[in-house]
């Protein structure tokens, strides 16, 4: 049986923000049996992929424009109020909106961004959707950890 050394480096990220390097050595080339493959996982810090984003002077004038004719606290649609920091962040009927950390698992970036809900894209129309710059935003400033400044 010929064995030919190999060695294999794949490198990626993942929604859970780990990076996964595989390494093999000595594959057969013949037979089925090959001697040791490695993972290592290693755990990255959450992408900020940015500057910070303030979300006084960015996220919440975005909030006030976009969201707070229904989501305030006189009408307090589905529960939600974002007219406030600590409203944004308390959240409504369906739990937190914000996961500090992940975009990725906060209702408010999937409602805003249209994904992964089991309800319309947020603002319905006629308002219409945020622009992609204002989502990424909203969405780096989550993944920075959702700071009130």
């Amino acid at each position: 049986m010929r064995r030919q050394p190999l060695l294999v480096i794949a490198v990626g990220l993942y929604a859970s923000s780990a990076l996964f390097i595989s390494c093999g050595r000595d594959i057969p080339v013949v037979d089925g049996s090959a001697d040791t493959t490695s993972v290592v996982i290693l755990t990255l810090p959450p992408l900020d992929y940015g500057p910070p984003v303030s979300f006084s002077k960015r996220v919440m004038p975005l909030l006030l424009d976009s969201c707070a004719s229904c989501h305030n606290p006189r009408n307090r649609a589905s529960g939600y109020d974002v007219t406030t920091y600590g409203g944004v962040m308390r959240g409504g009927k369906r739990g937190p909106a914000v996961i500090s950390g992940s975009s990725k698992l906060s209702l408010l970036a999937r409602a805003i961004a249209g994904r992964f809900i089991d309800f319309p894209r947020m603002p319905p129309e006629p308002a219409g959707p945020i622009s992609y710059d204002d989502i990424m935003a909203l969405k780096r400033w989550i993944d920075q950890g959702a700071r009130n400044d």
